[in-house]
């Protein structure tokens, strides 16, 4: 008894003590004396624990504004509150340690309650940082005797309490972080990083318990506002994401697995809980993209559907499912595009279950009316490059990175799938930009390997336009860059594609969606085009001017850009002409051919591109094009081997033919100074059909580019027939050319005929136009076209009558006794009586000469020769003696030089009678009767 009396009155003592705050003198207490007084009681006096612990908050608060107080400089407090925040410190562990079972929660969420107060209450002095810099928060309160002491208490308290009661304590913070967050998030840092994986796991449990709790009986609502905690969970798990974002993943994905193919209320909630916290935080948005669609195999989709069936709740809010996930997608950012690619997988044909595959299929439609509603939505705009960052898509961004996939997936993949990837290539174009929707259709140029796709990047183009009209040139301008750096293949694939379009451009007027078409684009990258007609491989070249023949030539085209096509093409043909193949060689050069008269429809390169091909016919290089090499031929005085000495002198005049003095050069022999005529090796004989294809379609082309007017392309093969002639102008310039080339011996040019002796004097110039004719039979035709125009063929008067000087000296010695030589000389002959013909320079009995010539002997094809010749020098080729008659040309002739040579030509057709009589009603069917 008299133990416990003395007890009582010591307790009953300071009761009074700490309720009135003076001692027994009536002083009143310090704040250390009276948090002595708090600590006694709070040992002795269960009843008055709350009261203690309460004021000890103020001792603990009035410690932290001390430690502000000098931190900020304003001198000494003189306090010795240090030492009563240590001896609580020692009392409390005492306590924890003894009882941890009774005394870890009380304190626990005391001391968390108490960090959140303090935090929050001095957040604003000048001293505390941001709430936003959680580092130096740390530091600065860590440095604070008080604020050490309640995080080390409440450590003690959760490691004590974590195998047998953790909700307690986690309870706690998330209750504190609700009321004092941002303030508090450096506490929720703190703990967090010490217990990481309980935490987690049990801020979840929490959630999940507060989140089936909150939801109403009807739907489901937005979870920040009927939820406070929520934002806690978010925020708590938020910043545990930065150092333990594994364990979060890990438990999150935990979360997941344990609720499928259950029925209880939490395991229904769990994926609708997940997404809400999805949706609150870009950082577990971003844990469970990269996670989770590992962990969403056909057999769990499978469980999910079959538990959504069976879910009355889920059923009832699936609309409001379905727009959450659409809204996760359209935020996600990394590993959004694995997202999508699974999803297409799903929605395509992922062989699962039909429920699965038409849920995926929605959300891919509506995901994509959610991305145009977002883009063509912004400030107002189709596209606003100005806009902040609220209006970016972030799915968008991050799908930029992997255009070239999408592209690839796009090019690959079939069924519905190639009409989602376009919509999200065309709204991943307009949402980055004009740069990016030019890159992803450069792309499909260069990549697209079939023709199924060109309709659909077409109508891509049409929905890039709406934003960037010009977008096609862009594309164009990088796919032609890559010709340079493409390889071989993948140069002719971009031609090829480049055809592909183009072609269904020009076919499909009609059907054209885009506003900017291919072929316009390319008429501004002609001389890249060009430039590939001289590749090494001749199916490139032979696309690239197939694709050009396609393009239309624009108006603005100055004379350089033109003259650099003409010339570019002109190379190419000469290229071309060396192909062995028939069928390409001839459907190519109608392709050249084309473009090359589409050229010359402009006055101003007309003549430039017929000066061009007939300089490169006639040069020497390109000789073995049209020429078929005979024994006859010379070969290169390099060439010529040694053999035995054959006097030149004696062979010619085997031949029957005077040398004149002073002249240099035979025709027959060989030439002197190099010896005998040497016979060219069999090996590099050209093949007869070769060289007449190869001249044929040469004579296609000046007939084309001399043409007064465009040529249609007919339907169907592709086959010229009666060109049109060309104008007076086009046949002058032709012959003035043909002089130039042909005859460069200014001796005698004169288009009127000279005396018969006087070809004694230009045997090498006469010599020379025979051998480039027999060489270029081409030149023939060229003639041909010139003398169609009548007027213009006075201007070569020198290469004809040049041509007949050698054949009247041919015929005049009549002992040849090679058979290839009669023949050239025959049908050279022909020609020439033709071309006469054909110009009007002959009168009507003279213009059937050539009918004669094949039948005749030699003598008299030389008299027939001799008086055509006589009857050109008396009836010149002038151009003021031709006058129209019935829409043609005729010219006027001599009555008495028309008169003799008629004479003389009956005389030839009646001696050969027998073999010519056919011909004569033909001849003289003019006159009526022969004389």
């Amino acid at each position: 008894m008299d133990v416990t009396m003395p007890r009582e009155k010591d307790m009953l003592r300071n009761i009074h003590t700490f309720v009135r705050g003076v001692d027994r003198d009536n002083h009143k207490l310090t704040i250390e004396e009276h948090a002595r007084c708090s600590l006694e009681l709070l040992q002795t006096v269960p009843a008055a624990r709350p009261a203690s612990l309460e004021y000890l908050c103020h001792v603990f608060d009035e410690g932290v504004n001390t430690y502000l107080y000098e931190m900020e400089g304003k001198g000494n407090t003189g306090n010795k509150i240090d030492e009563v925040i240590t001896e609580t410190h020692q009392i409390l562990k005492k306590f924890i340690d003894r009882n941890p079972k009774g005394w870890a929660p009380i304190i626990s969420t005391w001391s968390i309650e108490l960090l959140g107060r303090i935090s929050s209450n001095y957040s604003n002095r000048r001293g505390v940082p941001h709430s936003s810099s959680l580092n130096e928060h740390l530091q600065l309160w860590m440095s604070c005797k008080g604020m050490r002491t309640l995080m080390e208490l409440s450590s003690q308290c959760i490691s004590v309490m974590i195998d047998t009661c953790p909700d307690t304590c986690v309870n706690a913070i998330i209750d504190t972080s609700v009321k004092h967050s941002p303030h508090f998030d450096w506490v929720v840092a703190h703990i967090g990083s010490c217990f990481p994986t309980t935490i987690v796991n049990r801020v979840l449990s929490l959630g999940l318990k507060d989140f089936c709790s909150s939801q109403s009986g009807d739907h489901l609502g937005p979870t920040d506002v009927k939820v406070p905690k929520m934002v806690s969970v978010v925020s708590i798990l938020g910043h545990l994401a930065a150092q333990h974002s594994a364990d979060i993943r890990d438990a999150l994905l935990q979360l997941f697995r344990d609720s499928i193919g259950g029925l209880s209320e939490q395991e229904l909630y769990t994926v609708p809980f997940l997404l809400q916290l999805s949706t609150m935080s870009p950082v577990l948005l971003k844990a469970v993209t990269d996670d989770f669609i590992f962990a969403l195999t056909p057999e769990v989709l499978g469980q999910l559907a079959e538990q959504f069936q069976k879910s009355v709740i889920l059923q009832r809010d699936k609309d409001t499912l379905l727009m959450l996930v659409i809204h996760l997608v359209s935020k996600s950012g990394k590993g959004a595009y694995r997202l999508i690619k699974f999803m297409l997988h799903i929605g395509g044909d992922g062989h699962v279950q039909a429920e699965v595959q038409y849920a995926c299929s929605l959300i891919l439609d509506l995901l994509i009316l959610e991305l145009q509603r977002c883009i063509y939505s912004r400030a107002g705009s189709l596209v606003n490059k100005g806009s902040g960052s609220t209006s970016e898509v972030p799915l968008l961004l991050e799908l930029q990175s992997h255009t070239s996939s999408l592209c690839d997936d796009f090019l690959q993949t079939t069924g519905k799938r190639v009409n989602w990837l376009q919509r999200f290539l065309g709204m991943l174009a307009v949402h980055c930009g004009e740069e990016s929707a030019s890159d992803i259709l450069s792309y499909m140029l260069v990549n697209i390997t079939t023709n199924d796709k060109v309709s659909a990047l077409i109508s891509l183009q049409a929905e890039m336009e709406v934003a960037f009209p010009q977008v096609m040139n862009q594309a164009v301008q990088k796919t032609c860059s890559r010709f340079t750096s493409s390889s071989t293949e993948q140069t002719l694939q971009i031609l090829k594609n480049m055809y592909t379009v183009v072609h269904w451009e020009v076919n499909q007027p009609g059907r054209q969606r885009a506003r900017v078409k291919l072929g316009s684009c390319l008429a501004d990258h002609l001389p890249i085009l060009s430039s590939q007609l001289y590749h090494s491989e001749l199916p490139i070249a032979v696309r690239c001017i197939t694709l050009m023949n396609l393009v239309k030539l624009k108006e603005s085209l100055d004379l350089t850009m033109l003259h650099s096509l003409a010339q570019s093409v002109v190379d190419f043909v000469f290229i071309l002409f060396g192909c062995q193949d028939f069928s390409l060689k001839s459907t190519t050069m109608v392709d050249c051919r084309e473009y090359l008269q589409k050229l010359s429809n402009r006055p101003t390169i007309k003549f430039v591109i017929l000066r061009s091909l007939l300089e490169n016919a006639l040069k020497k290089s390109n000789l073995k094009f049209f020429h078929k090499w005979n024994k006859l031929d010379t070969v290169d005085s390099s060439m010529t081997a040694s053999g035995p000495k054959v006097s030149l002198l004696l062979e010619n005049q085997k031949k029957g033919v005077s040398v004149p003095k002073g002249g240099l050069s035979v025709f027959h022999a060989g030439i002197i100074g190099s010896g005998p005529r040497q016979e060219r090796d069999n090996k590099d004989d050209r093949t007869g059909c070769q060289v007449l294809l190869n001249c044929q379609l040469f004579t296609q082309l000046i007939r084309s580019c001399s043409s007064s007017k465009a040529v249609p392309s007919p339907q169907g093969p592709r086959i010229h027939l009666d060109q049109p002639s060309c104008d007076t102008e086009t046949g002058n310039f032709l012959a003035d050319l043909l002089v130039e080339l042909v005859c460069p011996d200014v001796t005698y040019t004169s288009v009127l005929w000279p005396e018969e002796e006087l070809t004694r004097l230009t045997i090498e110039r006469d010599l020379h136009i025979q051998m480039m004719l027999d060489h270029h039979p081409f030149l023939w035709d060229v003639l041909n076209i010139i003398a169609q125009t009548r007027s213009a063929t006075h201007r070569c008067s020198v290469i004809l009558y040049g041509t007949m000087a050698t054949l009247l000296a041919f015929w005049d010695s009549g002992r040849s006794n090679v058979p290839e030589e009669r023949a050239n000389a025959l049908n050279a002959t022909g020609k020439l009586l033709n071309i006469l013909s054909c110009a009007g320079l002959l009168p009507t009995p003279l213009t059937y000469s050539a009918l004669l010539i094949p039948e005749l002997a030699v003598s008299d094809i030389h008299l027939l020769l001799a008086v055509i010749w006589n009857f050109m020098k008396e009836n010149p080729p002038r151009t003021d003696e031709f006058q129209m008659v019935d829409g043609t040309l005729k010219k006027s002739f001599l009555p008495e030089s028309t008169n003799r040579s008629s004479n003389i030509l009956h005389g030839l057709l009646q001696k050969n009678i027998a073999k010519l009589g056919y011909l004569y009603p033909k001849i003289y069917q003019v006159e009526g009767t022969s004389s």
